[in-house]
């Protein structure tokens, strides 16, 4: 993704507890401003972190949902 210009995120339990651990940062707080693609697991969903996160106003976070699963895609 960086060969096209694009700034990643993966969040998931693994790399929120890791991130919390060793930087003490909140990945969904980090999410909100830098990256272009999202990649989250799907418990993140209903975490309060996530609902923050998309309820930020300024962050416009919600406007750039894009889900899929095997049968559908949201947008």
């Amino acid at each position: 993704m960086e060969a096209a210009g694009l700034m990643s995120l993966a969040i998931n339990s693994q790399t929120r507890d890791e991130a919390s651990r060793l930087r003490n940062e909140e990945l969904w707080d980090r999410a909100r401003t830098e990256p272009n693609v999202i990649i989250a697991g799907p418990e993140q969903l209903k975490s309060k972190e996530f609902e923050r996160a998309i309820s930020d106003k300024e962050a416009k976070l919600y406007n750039r949902i894009v889900g899929t699963s095997r049968t559908s895609a949201i947008v």
